[in-house]
């Protein structure tokens, strides 16, 4: 009997691990692409693909990749690398200034292409294969500074309230 009970068991385990887990996910395609800034390579670059029908939308999925030392990257949606639903995409970019770290990074780009809204950059992904046109960028003149905080250099009032 304790045999009989095992090897039901052990065939119920068996069963419920070759099963599929977790929510289906959508097809993905493989897609990559680079990224330059006053036309050079620029590595560091945060790539994000959101849908431009529903730009800031929760729950859609955001493709996502970091440009590597030839400013080339290659998306990824649940995995790094694993490619990027078909869609057209509103393309934002963000270039920390600094690693990850206690303090908030300041966009190298000005924040001129970091939110959907208000990017020009757009890319379609299609079926199949698909390198998206280089991504050609000027560096922002305008560096983007905490309030109350001045600039490395220049003297801030008080305040901060310049």
């Amino acid at each position: 009997m304790a045999r009989r009970m095992f090897a039901v068991l052990t065939s119920a385990v068996a069963l419920i691990g070759c099963g599929e887990s977790g929510t289906p996910r959508v097809a993905l395609q493989p897609t990559s692409g680079k990224v330059t800034v006053d036309g050079q390579p620029t590595a560091g670059v945060e790539v994000r693909f959101r849908p431009a029908d529903a730009p800031g939308s929760l729950d859609a999925l955001v493709p996502f990749a970091t440009t590597g030392d030839d400013g080339g990257f290659k998306l990824g949606t649940y995995e790094k690398g694993d490619g990027a639903p078909e869609g057209r995409y509103k393309v934002t970019l963000f270039w920390p200034d600094r690693p990850p770290g206690p303090q908030p990074a300041e966009d190298q780009l000005g924040g001129t292409y970091a939110l959907a809204e208000k990017t020009p950059l757009e890319a379609t992904v299609a079926k199949g294969e698909n390198t998206i046109p280089t991504i050609e960028v000027p560096k922002s003149a305008v560096r983007t500074t905490k309030p109350g905080k001045p600039r490395r250099g220049t003297r801030g009032d008080s305040d901060g309230l310049e």
